[in-house]
């Protein structure tokens, strides 16, 4: 007789909850999935932003290096290039470990084009953007 009472008091979880829970579940999937990869896309941009600006710094310190050694502003690319190691600008720029290689290049009028593009391997492979800058005066 206590063998039966066993068998008829066990408690668990019927049909009906265990649906329920995998209902809530899948809708947070739903939710949550999209803006995973929705994080991922931004993460890349802002990573790309902030490569583009790492290019727009050495640019503008590579403007006043070449004015302090002579006295006037660069004129194009080539002479922020030309400078004497290790004041120059170097094109591409890709320092070890960096997610990012920088090419400079001369825009239309006094300016400087910078694009940073995703090095292989990195989680940022894909990402590429670009920026034009006026040439410091």
């Amino acid at each position: 007789m206590e063998r039966r009472h066993l068998l008829r008091s066990q408690d668990g979880f019927t049909l009906i909850e265990i649906i329920s829970v995998l209902v809530l579940l899948g809708i947070l999937a739903a939710v949550a999935v999209p803006k995973f990869f929705n994080l991922q896309t931004q993460a890349r941009i802002q990573a790309v932003n902030a490569a583009l600006a790492e290019g727009v710094s050495q640019v503008n310190q590579a403007s006043a290096k070449f004015l302090l050694i002579n006295g006037t502003p660069p004129v194009n690319l080539t002479s922020l290039t030309g400078l004497p190691t290790p004041n120059n600008l170097v094109t591409p720029y890709n320092p070890s470990g960096s997610d990012f290689t920088l090419t400079f290049a001369n825009a239309t009028g006094h300016s400087i084009r910078i694009t940073a593009t995703g090095n292989p391997g990195t989680t940022v492979a894909s990402a590429k953007g670009n920026k034009t800058i006026p040439l410091p005066r």
